[in-house]
Formats: C-alpha cells, sequence, structure tokens
C-alpha cells in the first residue's frame, strides 16, 4: 500500500512539474505562512527535502536489516 502511495505521488508530481512554464516558476508562492519565495526555489526546497528522507529511510533499513547502505 505504501509503495502504491509513493509511486501515484511520484506520478503526480512529474505530471505536474512537467506542465510548468517559466512564468510558472518565477511566480511568488506561500511556502509556508511566514516564508513567501519563487516557486522555482519551493520546488528546489521539496526535491532536496526528498533526498534527505530517502537517505533517511535507507538508513533506518540499514540498521533494521543488518545489511547497512545497501
Amino acid at each position: 500500500m505504501l509503495f502504491g502511495y509513493v509511486d501515484a505521488a511520484h506520478r503526480a508530481t512529474l505530471d505536474r512539474v512537467s506542465k510548468m512554464t517559466p512564468q510558472h516558476l518565477e511566480r511568488m508562492v506561500e511556502y509556508s505562512p511566514t516564508n513567501i519565495r519563487k516557486a522555482s526555489d519551493a520546488l528546489a526546497g521539496n526535491i532536496g527535502d526528498a533526498v534527505q528522507h530517502t537517505g533517511q529511510i535507507n538508513y533506518l533499513r540499514g540498521m533494521i536489516t543488518g545489511y547497512g547502505w545497501r
């Protein structure tokens, strides 16, 4: 079930990002209630967060299975 969610979220993200124009990326967006930034910066922040979380998941998987960083 979790992998299905991840796959659906990934597909939705790719679909949405592929339709963005340079004008969309320059638009100011509310990243959080106290943080307004360009859409391109918000997107870069989200990508960075996803990469960090992937590393955290891999680390935990290695700790739980005893196989390290495979």
